[in-house]
């Protein structure tokens, strides 16, 4: 049965959005199911773009892509040293930081491989530093399988313009290393979304893009519906440890909640669309329901839909709203959301991938 809240993703909208990133070869970065849109629909997607890689975090979303047939290069950005024979058992293309990490990862090769160097230029999370990272190429020369086929580093302060100095700091050490390999590998990547069009490196070939997929042309709509209305008289409450109301209201229920990734911590500075107007949340937001004040709405019905984000409230608005990363509201929504792919036309895509809508629950 339809789920009572729906994320819509226009193919339109995504392509759009892709052509955006046109300088270089994209990589879409498909971690956490795709910030939450959907991994595996997005992947095959993308996949008909003719990119050269699909990117993830870590080795069981990368497993998940190719047991749904996916067959194009996989960048896995972190992994255990003992899971090293799955990275080589599905053919995945692994981001290496450490000698222990090339050692397994040699010892489980059977034939040539492939491996991407992580550099830590700042972010201080994964990554060997410059001076570390020639032990590793020397370690990576040594082994009897592998082979460099890219170099990457993590820009940590790029959608930042008070850290645009330190940002240019870590693309010049970068480049400056990549300018000492004795080989220029194939795929050297740092820009990400937020940093693709404001700090263009010379050195880099391929992009890795995540949210900017989904943006400036608007690529996903949350809606749920409304699965009751009612009546609450001054001075009763509304919701879990409410306060008392100053005055009468009419409230309508809607079929979402913190279970579905909408946190309670959302309520006092969220409202939704309903009907064209703005409904702001009353009270606590509950596991699966939250409520919405209609009392000047000419005329809510259960079964209406309340649009979370979308035309009428775009995501990157909704998060300035919240004072929150609106990469975190994607990525937290449930798996009781259905995600719904809209129908694809001819006018940004070749008829041959025209599709029709599907209902995908995940």
């Amino acid at each position: 049965m339809p789920a009572y809240s729906e994320l819509l993703i226009d193919p339109n909208a995504l392509y759009q959005n892709f052509k955006l990133f046109d300088r270089v070869p994209a990589m879409p970065m498909l971690k956490a199911n795709g910030y939450g849109v959907g991994a595996v629909q997005l992947a095959h997607f993308f996949s008909r773009l003719n990119v050269p890689y699909l990117g993830v975090s870590y080795l069981q979303e990368a497993i998940a892509l190719r047991q749904a047939g996916l067959d194009l290069p996989i960048l896995v950005l972190s992994f255990l040293p003992h899971e090293a024979k799955q990275v080589i058992d599905y053919q995945l293309t692994a981001s290496v930081d450490t000698i222990e990490k090339i050692r397994a990862l040699d010892h489980a090769a059977t034939s040539s491989y492939p491996v991407h160097i992580k550099i830590n230029s700042g972010l201080n999370r994964f990554g060997a530093t410059v001076e570390e990272a020639p032990a590793l190429i020397h370690a990576l020369k040594k082994s009897r399988h592998l082979f460099i086929e890219g170099i990457m580093t993590h820009l940590m302060g790029a959608k930042d313009p008070s850290k645009d100095t330190l940002t240019h700091q870590q693309l010049s050490s970068f480049e400056k290393f990549v300018a000492q390999l004795p080989e220029r590998p194939k795929w050297i990547h740092a820009n990400a979304s937020t940093s693709y069009h404001k700090f263009p490196s010379l050195a880099c070939n391929m992009a890795r893009i995540g949210f900017g997929l989904f943006v400036p042309h608007l690529a996903l709509t949350l809606r749920t519906r409304v699965l009751a209305t009612r009546y609450v008289e001054k001075g009763e409450a509304v919701s879990y440890c409410g306060n008392p109301l100053n005055e009468h209201k009419k409230i309508a229920v809607l079929g979402i909640g913190y279970h579905d990734g909408w946190h309670c911590s959302y309520g006092p500075s969220l409202h939704v669309m309903l009907n064209q107007q703005p409904a702001p949340v009353l009270g606590q937001i509950c596991m699966d329901f939250m409520m919405v004040d209609i009392t000047h709405h000419s005329k809510v019905c259960v079964g209406d839909w309340a649009e979370i984000f979308g035309p009428q409230q775009p995501l990157e608005q909704l998060g300035c709203a919240l004072n929150t990363n609106p990469r975190l509201i994607l990525a937290s929504l449930g798996e009781r959301i259905d995600r719904i792919w809209l129908p694809q036309t001819a006018t940004s895509l070749n008829p041959e991938y025209l599709c029709q809508p599907t209902l995908i629950k995940l």
